[in-house]
């Protein structure tokens, strides 16, 4: 895997391992904190009581940080790999993928928890996957030759 995570970023660029997985922790802990911010939110609106808000939200948080690092190791990984073998660096290349990939989760995800997803479930996963994607490109430093610094 080294050879495809070197086509990632320029030959003078240090530790490219190491650099890909701050990315891989940093994306997925900032789009969970997002979602869990999200969650408390909208769990606020809706219960009338702190502490069931709170609860709410906690048990939202939970499941959405395992489901977004789930994402990500997994799609996600192989996403960047496929990436890393074709030497893609662009932005539109990878906010692409990502959301391919996220809609694919979200088809994926539908089918194991109640049957058939929605469009809904499957449009919501590709923001998602679109933006673990760009946050996951920006953390881990990955530039295109015309990327400004």
């Amino acid at each position: 895997m080294i050879s495809l995570v070197r086509d990632l970023w320029p030959e003078d660029e240090p530790a490219p391992l190491l650099r890909l997985l701050r990315g891989m922790v940093l994306a997925p802990m900032v789009l969970s904190l997002l979602l869990a911010a999200g969650a408390f939110l909208i769990s606020g609106t809706a219960r009338a009581e702190r502490a069931a808000a709170v609860a709410a939200a906690l048990d939202s948080a939970i499941s959405l940080t395992a489901l977004v690092f789930l994402f990500t190791f997994t799609l996600g990984l192989l996403g960047v790999m496929v990436l890393g073998y074709v030497a893609s660096r662009g932005l539109l290349v990878w906010a692409l993928t990502g959301g391919l990939l996220g809609a694919l989760g979200g088809v994926i995800f539908g089918v194991m928890v109640g049957g058939a997803p929605n469009r809904v479930m499957i449009l919501a996963f590709a923001v998602l996957g679109w933006v673990l994607f760009l946050l996951l490109r920006w953390f881990a430093g990955i530039r295109a030759p015309g990327d400004k610094r």
